[in-house]
């Protein structure tokens, strides 16, 4: 899928979310799809800043890629401090497992959790809307390195 149609397919998203389809929401969207690795609100600011899109911009287009599941939010660190970093999220629903060290995420297959969550809501008389599992260790690298 070329970038220009991954964007449209998100902004798609946000229309059938109730959501307006604005310029900059767009540009905060493709500069999120350009992304390789996990990023900060404040990275991307900066990128689509540049732009003329403001902050307050790309921090509410960020919550709403979260609510519609375009996003996910995971917790690193960075510089020491706990931070919250964001990454597109594969098509289907999928979890991440997140060293506390270096802040490295990678997604990791949970065959089945989805389910069994669920069924646990149901038998307690709730009706599930979603969850999020979050996996904190240290990588090999970092426990080879001593970081």
């Amino acid at each position: 899928m070329s970038s220009r149609s991954a964007t449209a397919a998100v902004m798609a998203r946000l229309g059938n979310a109730g959501r307006r389809a604005t310029r900059a929401r767009a540009r905060v969207v493709a500069a999120t799809l350009r992304r390789d690795a996990p990023f900060s609100a404040e990275e991307l600011a900066r990128e689509v800043g540049r732009g003329g899109v403001g902050r307050a911009t790309v921090f509410r287009t960020l919550d709403l890629l979260v609510s519609i599941g375009a996003l996910a939010r995971v917790h690193g660190v960075e510089r020491g401090g706990r931070c919250v970093r964001y990454t597109p999220c594969a098509p289907a629903h999928h979890h991440h497992i997140v060293c506390r060290s270096c802040g490295r995420v990678e997604e990791v297959d949970l065959a089945g959790l989805d389910v069994r969550l669920a069924a646990i809501a149901r038998t307690r008389g709730y009706a599930s809307l979603g969850h999020t599992v979050e996996i904190a260790g240290i990588c090999a690298e970092c426990r080879e390195g001593g970081a």
